[in-house]
């Protein structure tokens, strides 16, 4: 496999192409692909930048503690957007975030800054599993903005299984 090495806001990225393959490791094996408009790529030729889980946990992780409609308080861990938009050199007005089922959602990217929204991996510690909402899921602090975040449209952001970001 090759292995390309930049270097994105003090960290360094080795970017490879990493294919899941069946057993129980390939839960361990999923990547993020972020497309579109971005200046950082780990493949050239298809024009997109993808994080391995390694890749994913080299950048900086945070944590939210909320309820969403299909969980009770649990501590969701990840990257902010804003910080994974900064390792692919993304730019844009809106980010479409895509599901494994072909589900997508437009989110604002003002949307990132405001809220602190994060991309988790985990809930309560624990890797989110394609057979629940993994492998990725984007998570807003609801119970920090309850009337703000509460409402359908806002909800309709909470995607889960996210495979797939496209900036625009």
């Amino acid at each position: 496999m090759g292995m390309i090495f930049s270097f994105l806001g003090g960290l360094y990225l080795a970017a490879g192409i990493i294919t899941a393959t069946a057993g129980a490791g390939a839960e361990h094996m999923v990547t993020l692909e972020v497309v579109g408009n971005i200046r950082n790529f780990s493949d050239p030729a298809r024009r997109l930048f993808q994080l391995t889980p390694t890749q994913f946990h080299a950048l900086p992780q945070y944590s939210i503690t909320t309820a969403t409609s299909w969980t009770p308080v649990v501590t969701f861990s990840g990257v902010k957007m804003e910080d994974l938009m900064q390792a692919a050199g993304a730019q844009g007005s809106y980010a479409m975030v895509y599901a494994l089922d072909d589900y997508s959602v437009r989110i604002p990217v003002s949307d990132f800054r405001k809220y602190g929204v994060i991309i988790a991996r985990y809930m309560n510690g624990q890797p989110l599993l394609r057979n629940g909402f993994g492998p990725y899921f984007i998570i807003y602090p609801r119970d920090k903005y309850p009337h703000e975040l509460s409402t359908p449209t806002a909800e309709a952001k909470f995607i889960w299984q996210v495979n797939r970001i496209e900036f625009k």
